[in-house]
């Protein structure tokens, strides 16, 4: 378990020191937004790729998200839907 435990705190070593010799490697406009994105912060770099996209590309991009989020809803209303038919038929059998 120890030995575990000190493979994947290398491993994260590793990954933050990479994510800092790639944040060197890249011009100071861009290092902190990729660096911020590899990391997971990505609300950062997508607000600000936003404000670069003219206003047409803004609206296709925000209709895309749009999309995705009823999409995601949908299989969520499934699934939920599924798992309340399971029970029931469950608890008739159950009957």
């Amino acid at each position: 378990m120890l030995a575990l435990t000190l493979t994947f705190l290398v491993i994260d070593v590793y990954y933050f020191t990479w994510v800092l010799s790639l944040k060197g490697k890249l011009p100071p406009d861009q290092a902190c937004f990729v660096s911020d994105a590899i990391l997971g912060y990505t609300k950062k770099m997508s607000r600000e790729l936003m404000h670069n996209l003219d206003n047409g590309t803004r609206s296709k991009v925000e209709a895309a998200k749009n999309r995705f989020r009823q999409k995601k809803d949908n299989q969520r209303i499934q699934e939920n839907e599924s798992k309340e038919e399971a029970k029931k038929q469950a608890q008739d059998a159950s009957n």
